[in-house]
Formats: structure tokens, C-alpha cells, sequence
């Protein structure tokens, strides 16, 4: 009989919680400008999951074309963000 879902859930957030410490620690330990190379290349590495997404979706379309398209997709999400209604900002 498989375990319950919910027990599976539970296992695992021991071992998330342990390995975002470590990424965190991982995070405080490099310099400003190590942060910031990190950071751009996560921004990257999502742009061109995106735009994969976009070529799978639209398999006709050139480079360029799924690059303008992704990048208008993310104009998109950016209007609908939730955190833009907040009366914080």
C-alpha cells in the first residue's frame, strides 16, 4: 500500500528546510558582487525557460520571434502581479 500523501509531505519538509538553511548560508557567505552574478544568472537560466516554453508552444517561430514573445508574455504577468494591488506600493 502506497504511504499517504500527507506523510510524504511531512518527511519531506525536514530535509527542504535543511537544504534552504544550507542555500542561505551558502548565500550569506559571498560577496556583493557574487550575489548580484547569481542573481542575473538565475534571471537567465528562467528567460530561457521561457522562451523553450515558447518555442515548444509556437515551434514555428524563429529565435528572435519566441525571444520578443517571451518577453512580451512577461510584460504580461508583470501587469497581473498581485503584489502591484497591495496598498504598499
Amino acid at each position: 500500500m502506497p504511504p499517504e500523501p500527507e506523510s510524504d509531505l511531512a518527511a519531506a519538509r525536514p530535509a527542504a528546510r535543511k537544504a534552504a538553511d544550507v542555500w542561505l548560508e551558502t548565500l550569506r557567505r559571498l560577496t556583493l558582487e557574487r550575489k548580484f552574478k547569481v542573481l542575473v544568472e538565475a534571471w537567465e537560466f528562467g528567460f530561457d525557460l521561457r522562451v523553450a516554453g515558447v518555442r515548444l508552444r509556437f515551434p514555428g517561430l524563429t529565435e528572435d520571434e519566441a525571444r520578443r514573445r517571451a518577453v512580451a508574455e512577461m510584460v504580461e504577468c508583470h501587469k497581473k502581479s498581485s503584489w502591484r494591488k497591495s496598498p504598499l506600493f
